[in-house]
């Protein structure tokens, strides 16, 4: 199968935004990036993968919010 590279990246922030961490998490290769500092490179194979990555925002650093995604993943939703 043939691999393609994809980037995901921030133009600009404005508003709430200034002001928090932006990352994204790439489940398959459990990974959590920064996207405020820069952008994130990753190679696929062509198809669809609805729940590979998980985009969210907070004040925290990257290494508190590793610890508090793994809690929250243990947790059931209902």
């Amino acid at each position: 199968m043939k691999m393609i590279d994809f980037t995901i990246a921030i133009d600009q922030v404005d508003g709430l935004f200034k002001d928090q961490n932006i990352f994204i998490k790439d489940k398959l290769l459990n990974v959590i990036h920064d996207l405020k500092n820069n952008s994130y490179t990753f190679t696929t194979t062509k198809g669809v993968f609805n729940d590979r990555f998980v985009l969210f925002y907070t004040n925290k650093k990257a290494s508190a919010v590793a610890s508090t995604l793994d809690a929250l993943s243990k947790l059931i939703l209902v």
